[in-house]
């Protein structure tokens, strides 16, 4: 009934659901997969960042409330991402076609994950021409932040899969407040910028 989805869309999060009912239940996953997601971030963390500023990031990832805690209310979301996270070494490396992989099955998981499979290309991409590359992103924004019209045929194109369909009637019922430019929001694109002056000011390709 899971798998062929009668019961519920996303066979692999109800399977893993399941497979830790001998073991406590739903608590018991909830602190094994945190306990699995916080190492993989933080190896992530001493792969990329300099020694000097590990504590630094953890602690960003800890204390800042749109990383580790709300990652408690959506944990389906936030296990596909630390998984992708996770593949950046194959994706660095352009291996491909396991990275696209692991991603279908995550969308098994979450379907979003979907989104995420033309990322396992990332690798072939010119980062050594990192003037370019930033210039390429913040058009790929502007365009984002201009094109409703985009997002919305973006959305619909997903909107075959039942799932997606349910999530989207659910925001759209509780999400009602229209977006403006305030200071939490020009706050959270401060990560953005960093991260185009760094790809801008990059000497080799990928790290």
């Amino acid at each position: 009934e899971i798998l062929e989805g009668n019961v519920y869309h996303e066979a692999g999060w109800a399977l893993l659901n399941y497979l830790f009912v001998p073991f406590g239940g739903f608590f018991t996953m909830v602190a094994v997969l945190n306990l699995i997601q916080n190492i993989l971030v933080y190896r992530f963390i001493r792969r990329i960042v300099d020694i000097e500023s590990w504590a630094f990031s953890v602690f960003l990832y800890l204390f800042m409330s749109n990383h580790y805690l709300l990652s408690l209310s959506m944990m389906r979301q936030e296990l596909v991402m630390v998984v992708f996270l996770s593949l950046w070494p194959w994706i660095k490396d352009r291996k491909f076609i396991r990275c696209a992989l692991i991603l279908y099955v995550c969308s098994y998981v979450h379907t979003s994950a979907f989104i995420l499979i033309p990322f396992a290309f990332w690798g072939f991409l010119p980062f050594k021409r990192g003037v370019l590359m930033s210039i390429l992103y913040f058009i790929i924004f502007v365009l984002l932040w201009f094109s409703g019209s985009f997002l919305n045929d973006v959305m619909s194109n997903l909107m075959q899969f039942e799932e997606v369909s349910d999530y989207m009637q659910t925001y759209e019922d509780s999400n009602k407040v229209d977006s403006f430019l305030g200071l939490g929001f020009l706050i959270n694109l401060v990560p953005f910028f960093v991260f185009l002056y760094y790809i801008a000011n990059r000497k080799s390709s990928l790290q």
